[in-house]
């Protein structure tokens, strides 16, 4: 009951603040360590915005952001990943909705955390049904301006937790190590 309350709230502290507030676009690429919940073992997955190694899991490749200049941030991350082989398709998607706080918005590089939530997506085609699972987690990182401002490199670990839904293909929690460029694009 809380959580809707509080989510509100930054929501409405947030939206005030947007008047002045920067659109960005940018790209994520990244390490992704995935736990299965009924599986013991691990998997590393190195993703890159339309890689053909991202077949299992898969990490935003495309970021669509927000922020003010006293370090708010509000972001969406996606990503689709489409795969067809010896006559069998795969495909994922996943859509995470983020809040960003960057500790020293002026600075040229600043510490920054990050929470939020969303959907992950998993279709293995004919090896199994569908599996569609709720998100949740957050991360810290540090961001670099670069070109006077108008763009950002960001290097994040992140940690989310995949909510059950009882298929055996579905992810348990994911450690990820993410890092990004963002294109800013005034006000």
């Amino acid at each position: 009951m809380r959580r809707p309350i509080l989510l509100s709230i930054a929501s409405a502290m947030c939206v005030v603040s947007l008047a002045a507030a920067e659109t960005g676009v940018g790209v994520n690429y990244g390490f992704m360590f995935p736990q299965h919940g009924q599986r013991q073992g691990e998997a590393v997955v190195v993703s890159l915005p339309g890689s053909p190694l991202d077949g299992v899991t898969s990490m935003p490749g495309f970021r669509l952001a927000v922020r003010t200049a006293s370090g708010h941030q509000l972001y969406l991350d996606t990503s689709i990943f489409l795969s067809s082989y010896s006559g069998r398709a795969t495909a994922s998607v996943q859509a995470l909705g983020n809040y960003q706080y960057d500790f020293q918005p002026r600075a040229l590089a600043s510490p920054y955390v990050t929470a939020g939530g969303g959907l992950y997506h998993f279709d293995n085609g004919d090896l199994g049904p569908p599996v569609t699972q709720a998100i949740a987690g957050g991360g810290l990182g540090i961001r670099r301006r670069v070109a006077a401002g108008h763009g950002d490199f960001r290097l994040e670990a992140r940690y989310d937790h995949y909510f059950p839904s009882h298929e055996e293909l579905s992810i348990a929690n994911s450690f990820a190590t993410k890092f990004g460029f963002d294109l800013w694009m005034g006000k």
